[in-house]
């Protein structure tokens, strides 16, 4: 007797990634609100999956899933980097998900918290990779605390740092990163 065959799974839709830098963010709220805000408000390309039944555009598809976890893994699986930003050293919930998810896909990771906030030491994690996206995200509202006062240096530092980047290296290859580091 011949099994049936499983169904295909759907395949994901690409982002549209362009050759300027974007941000990468889910519909969530907390930082990734704030990033989303922050981003738009300086006038920087903003994508990313968000969950099914979410305003889903050509900019911003649904995932398969209505859980909000499902854009998050499928968001740090299409950025070149991670932000996961905190109110304290520890990892919970989302924040916890996008660093496994990150080092799962070997994506290069930066954990940012008000007690190591230091945009000289953003500025060389930058410089040390090749990347045309950043995934931002991390606490949720009710967790945030004084990281929330974090969104707009984080944004603005990453988008100070990019401009520079495109103009000195706008012929460079932007191949895939194949490391992870977490720095301390």
């Amino acid at each position: 007797m011949a099994r049936a065959r499983k169904p295909k799974k759907k395949k994901r839709p690409p982002l549209p990634i362009a050759s300027k830098p974007s941000l990468i963010v889910a519909n969530g709220d907390g930082v990734e609100a704030l990033a989303m805000r922050a981003a738009l408000a300086c006038d920087w390309p903003v994508l990313g999956y968000v969950p099914r039944g979410h305003s889903g555009s050509a900019l911003r598809p649904g995932t398969l899933s209505d859980h909000p976890l499902q854009a998050v893994k499928w968001n740090a699986r299409a950025a070149d980097l991670t932000i996961v930003v905190t109110a304290s050293a520890a990892l919970h919930g989302r924040a916890q998900w996008a660093t496994r998810w990150a080092q799962r896909y070997r994506k290069p990771t930066l954990h940012w918290w008000p007690g190591n906030a230091d945009t000289s030491r953003l500025h060389v994690w930058l410089t040390t990779y090749r990347w045309r996206s950043v995934h931002i995200t991390g606490a949720a509202a009710h967790q945030l605390g004084r990281a929330a006062d974090l969104i707009e240096l984080l944004i603005a530092s990453i988008q100070r740092h990019a401009c520079g980047r495109v103009i000195e290296s706008s012929s460079a290859d932007h191949g895939d990163v194949h490391q992870t580091e977490e720095p301390h």
